[in-house]
């Protein structure tokens, strides 16, 4: 692994009180179903998916997260999941999430348990329509930053993510954002995470599901 890990060491535990066990199991049912084909896109969308990938941590589940290089165009030094644009080999969103895992990350996409997805988002910047895909991470892997545009990646876990979640609004919808040590998780991905802890109910669901979890109206499920 790259970077420096962030979970929050000097947070008193009991602060947090009894954190629910949450496993691949918990997971699958509180996901909806994997797609089997990718988003429908308005005139000038481009289909995309991320991947969501968890693994087992001494605090309870942990978070993959990538930050992005300073010298990319677009979100530059933002923190991300591993994702990116379907290809024109990438049969469902699950695929696109395991491909560009792989070509980011160097994750062996068989070391992945593909459990489910999360609310269909609309990025109007960028004109993406994308689909998070969670995943499990069957055995320890040894990650690393394979691509330009990756400057580092470390496990969060999401345990620290509830601590320290703030709510705020994003283009006039209700949203959460993340201030971590040393780096601000919001926009697309605290929208994820938002959600993702939502259903796990370990934060208040704030984004409507019809209303593309705060970027614009979706019916994609």
């Amino acid at each position: 692994m790259t970077g420096t890990p962030f979970p929050f060491h000097a947070l008193e535990p009991d602060l947090l009180g009894a954190f629910p066990a949450v496993d691949a199991t918990a997971l699958i049912h509180v996901l909806d179903p994997l797609p089997v084909e990718h988003a429908s896109c308005a005139p000038g969308e481009r289909a995309a998916a991320v991947l969501a990938l968890l693994k087992p941590g001494p605090q309870g589940p942990e978070l993959l997260l990538v930050r992005r290089a300073l010298d990319m165009e677009e979100h530059a030094g933002q923190i991300a999941l591993p994702g990116g644009r379907v290809d024109g080999e990438d049969a469902t969103p699950g695929a696109t999430a395991l491909r560009e895992a792989w070509e980011e990350t160097g994750l062996p996409p068989g070391q992945v348990q593909l459990l489910g997805a999360l609310n269909v988002l609309v990025v109007p910047v960028s004109r993406h329509r994308v689909v998070p895909v969670v995943g499990w991470l069957k055995g320890e892997v040894e990650l690393h930053a394979r691509t330009a545009e990756t400057a580092e990646l470390w496990y969060t876990p999401l345990r620290d993510l509830r601590q320290v979640a703030r709510p705020v609004e994003l283009r006039g919808f209700p949203a959460w954002e993340f201030p971590l040590p040393g780096a601000r998780v919001w926009g697309m991905t605290a929208l994820v995470l938002g959600d993702l802890l939502g259903r796990l109910g370990l934060l208040p669901m704030r984004n409507a599901v019809e209303a593309s979890a705060g970027f614009g109206p979706t019916t994609d499920r």
